[in-house]
C-alpha cells in the first residue's frame, strides 16, 4: 500500500524510544471499504540507542491494553492474517485463508453481514464459549451453493467445527484481500495454535475509524500520553526485537 504520512510520537523508555505510529491517507482507499478516508493503523515504534527506528505491530496483550484506552475515534478493532485453515465436512477439503480479529473490526470497516451478522462482543468473551465463523460471498456459493439457510451449519476448520453465523459482502475479503473465514480472537488457540493469545510476538494488526470531526492530530495529542503506560503495564514493550 501506499503511506501518504507517518506521525511519529517519540516518548523515552529507557535507553530505547517507545512510540506510536499513525499510518493514513491512501493506506485502505484501494480496498472496498465505505468511506475509507477516516481509517488509520497503529503501530508501536522504537527508538533503539543507536537512533534505529523500528516499527512494530501488537502483542494480544498490548492490544487488549490499548482498545481499553480513551481515544478520539469512533471505533477500533484488531485482526490477524491471513492464517491458513483447511476447510472440511461439507464439500470437498480445501485450503483456504483466513483472518483472526476482534468483534470491532467490521465495524471499523463498516462492514456488515449479507446474511446473518458479524461477530459481536459475547463471541470474544470465554475462550471455546461461541465456536463461530464467518465466510465469505464466495466460499458460501462454493461450498453452500448460496443456501440462504447457511446460518447454522458447521463448518470444520482444522479440524475444529464451527458455527457460521453471518456471510459477508460480494467482493469482500478483509484487509489481508484473500480471506473467506473469519473467526474470533478467542478460538484461535484451538485453531491455529496454543499460545495466539499469551505470545509476546507481534503480529496483532490495530485499526481505528476517527470519530465524527475527529483527525489524526488529535488522535496524535491522545496517543501522546500512553507511551509509558504501556511500557509500565506490558515489560515486553521495552524488549521488542
Amino acid at each position: 500500500f501506499t503511506v501518504v504520512a507517518t506521525l511519529t510520537l517519540a516518548l523515552g523508555v529507557g535507553a530505547n524510544t517507545l512510540a506510536f505510529s499513525v499510518l493514513y491517507g491512501s493506506l485502505f482507499r484501494r480496498l472496498p471499504f465505505e468511506n475509507p478516508d477516516p481509517l488509520v493503523l497503529l503501530q508501536v515504534e522504537q527508538r533503539r540507542a543507536d537512533q534505529s527506528l523500528e516499527r512494530f505491530q501488537w502483542t494480544y496483550r498490548q492490544w487488549r491494553w490499548i482498545a481499553q484506552a480513551r481515544l478520539p475515534v469512533g471505533s477500533m478493532g484488531e485482526y490477524d492474517g491471513p492464517v491458513g485453515l483447511n476447510l472440511s465436512g461439507t464439500g470437498e477439503p480445501e485450503r483456504v485463508q483466513s483472518e483472526v480479529v476482534s468483534p470491532g473490526y467490521f465495524k471499523t470497516l463498516s462492514v456488515s453481514a449479507l446474511l446473518g451478522r458479524t461477530f459481536v462482543t459475547e463471541d470474544n468473551a470465554a475462550p471455546r464459549a461461541r465456536p463461530v465463523a464467518l465466510i465469505g460471498y464466495g466460499l458460501w456459493l462454493r461450498r453452500y451453493g448460496g443456501d440462504p439457510h447457511v446460518l447454522g451449519k458447521t463448518l470444520r476448520a482444522n479440524g475444529v467445527s464451527l458455527t457460521v453465523v453471518g456471510v459477508l459482502p460480494r467482493g469482500f475479503r478483509g484487509v489481508t484481500g484473500v480471506s473467506e473465514v473469519w473467526i474470533p480472537d478467542v478460538m484461535a488457540p484451538q485453531v491455529s495454535f496454543d499460545g495466539y493469545l499469551t505470545s509476546t510476538d507481534t503480529f496483532h494488526s490495530v485499526l481505528a475509524r476517527l470519530e465524527p470531526g475527529g483527525t489524526v492530530d488529535g488522535l496524535r495529542a491522545a496517543l501522546t500520553p500512553l507511551g509509558r503506560q504501556l511500557a509500565a503495564a506490558d515489560p515486553t514493550a521495552e524488549t521488542l526485537e
